[in-house]
Protein backbone atom coordinates (compact mmCIF):
# COMPACT_ATOMS: atom_id res chain seq x y z
CA UNK A 1 0.00 0.00 0.00
CA UNK A 2 1.56 3.29 -1.08
CA UNK A 3 1.67 6.26 1.61
CA UNK A 4 -0.67 8.34 -0.57
CA UNK A 5 -3.42 5.89 -0.18
CA UNK A 6 -2.69 5.74 3.61
CA UNK A 7 -2.30 9.32 3.88
CA UNK A 8 -6.28 9.48 2.27
CA UNK A 9 -7.56 6.47 4.20
CA UNK A 10 -6.31 8.13 7.33
CA UNK A 11 -8.01 11.60 5.71
CA UNK A 12 -11.43 10.35 5.43
CA UNK A 13 -11.41 7.81 8.30
CA UNK A 14 -10.45 10.64 11.09
CA UNK A 15 -13.19 12.97 8.90
CA UNK A 16 -15.81 10.23 9.24
CA UNK A 17 -15.02 9.86 13.15
CA UNK A 18 -15.09 13.24 14.14
CA UNK A 19 -18.27 13.67 12.25
CA UNK A 20 -19.93 10.90 13.98
CA UNK A 21 -18.30 11.14 17.45
CA UNK A 22 -18.95 15.29 17.43
CA UNK A 23 -20.82 15.10 21.22
CA UNK A 24 -18.22 13.16 22.21
CA UNK A 25 -15.44 14.60 21.34
CA UNK A 26 -16.86 18.60 22.37
CA UNK A 27 -17.28 16.58 26.03
CA UNK A 28 -13.36 15.42 25.61
CA UNK A 29 -12.23 19.00 24.43
CA UNK A 30 -14.21 21.17 26.97
CA UNK A 31 -13.16 18.42 30.28
CA UNK A 32 -11.38 20.05 33.19
CA UNK A 33 -8.73 17.52 32.13
CA UNK A 34 -8.40 17.99 28.71
CA UNK A 35 -4.91 19.93 28.38
CA UNK A 36 -3.36 21.94 24.89
CA UNK A 37 -0.46 23.74 25.17
CA UNK A 38 -0.24 27.60 25.53
CA UNK A 39 0.52 28.03 21.96
CA UNK A 40 -2.01 25.92 20.29
CA UNK A 41 -4.51 27.27 22.96
CA UNK A 42 -4.10 30.61 21.68
CA UNK A 43 -5.97 29.86 18.53
CA UNK A 44 -8.48 27.72 20.12
CA UNK A 45 -11.87 29.09 21.54
CA UNK A 46 -12.75 30.16 24.92
CA UNK A 47 -13.72 26.92 25.97
CA UNK A 48 -11.01 25.19 24.89
CA UNK A 49 -8.10 27.67 25.76
CA UNK A 50 -4.95 26.53 27.23
CA UNK A 51 -3.94 26.09 30.58
CA UNK A 52 -0.78 28.13 32.10
CA UNK A 53 2.16 26.04 32.42
CA UNK A 54 1.03 22.98 29.64
CA UNK A 55 3.91 21.65 27.46
CA UNK A 56 3.63 20.23 24.51
CA UNK A 57 4.40 16.83 26.03
CA UNK A 58 0.94 17.24 28.05
CA UNK A 59 -0.74 17.97 24.48
CA UNK A 60 -3.90 15.96 25.11
CA UNK A 61 -5.12 17.18 21.46
CA UNK A 62 -2.37 15.06 19.50
CA UNK A 63 -3.34 12.16 21.91
CA UNK A 64 -6.83 12.18 21.38
CA UNK A 65 -5.81 12.68 17.01
CA UNK A 66 -3.30 9.29 17.87
CA UNK A 67 -5.58 7.46 19.44
CA UNK A 68 -8.35 7.98 16.26
CA UNK A 69 -5.53 7.58 13.82
CA UNK A 70 -5.04 3.78 15.15
CA UNK A 71 -8.50 3.10 14.21
CA UNK A 72 -6.90 2.78 10.85
CA UNK A 73 -4.81 -0.36 11.78
CA UNK A 74 -8.29 -2.27 11.73
CA UNK A 75 -8.74 -1.88 8.11
CA UNK A 76 -6.57 -4.00 5.25
CA UNK A 77 -4.59 -2.44 2.79
CA UNK A 78 -6.96 -3.32 0.26
CA UNK A 79 -9.88 -2.48 2.01
CA UNK A 80 -8.27 0.93 2.65
CA UNK A 81 -7.08 1.49 -0.71
CA UNK A 82 -10.89 0.84 -2.09
CA UNK A 83 -12.11 3.36 0.49
CA UNK A 84 -9.44 5.91 -0.62
CA UNK A 85 -10.58 5.20 -4.72
CA UNK A 86 -7.01 4.22 -5.46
Amino acid sequence: MSASTNEAFQAYYLQRMTTELTEDLVQLRTAADFVVPEDVGAAASKKTASKPGVTAEDNSLQMLIGALRQGTSMFSPADQARVAGQ
